[in-house]
């Protein structure tokens, strides 16, 4: 998931046929995921398991937290461990998403440190704070 405060861009990756699919961008909403995971299940016609992920950044621990509390499993990833851009390649959010979808498909990143342990004190601060 490439992820900002007025949008997120998904995509799925299989690497079964080594493809990404499903590549849509839509409102900044946990419930919209959620309502993408369930359709991509559908058109798919069977279970399937889903890891999401997105680099961390402004948005924090709050969709992480969310989708947890959904069952959904999710990653924060450290942007120093994500494929860079070759000189001529642009960056949008769709190629975004994508090179996020293959990096949690096969491994290829480092989580964000509040998955180590650390971080998660801040937001527990910051949820106090707001109360």
């Amino acid at each position: 998931m490439d992820v900002h405060s007025s949008n997120y861009t998904l995509s799925c990756y299989m690497v079964e046929n080594d493809k990404c699919f499903a590549t849509v961008q839509m409102e900044p909403d946990y419930k919209e995921i959620l309502k993408y995971l369930n359709k991509v299940q559908e058109n798919i016609g069977g279970p399937c398991e889903f890891h999401c992920g997105y680099e961390a950044g402004c948005l924090g621990y709050t969709l992480y937290h969310q989708l947890v509390e959904h069952g959904v499993d999710c990653t924060i990833l450290a942007p120093s461990t994500m494929p860079t851009y070759k000189k001529n390649e642009i960056k949008t959010d769709k190629r975004d998403a994508m090179k996020i979808a293959r990096c949690l498909a096969f491994n290829t990143y480092r989580a964000g440190r509040g998955q180590r342990g650390y971080g998660l004190l801040a937001d527990a601060l910051n949820t106090s704070l707001l109360a």
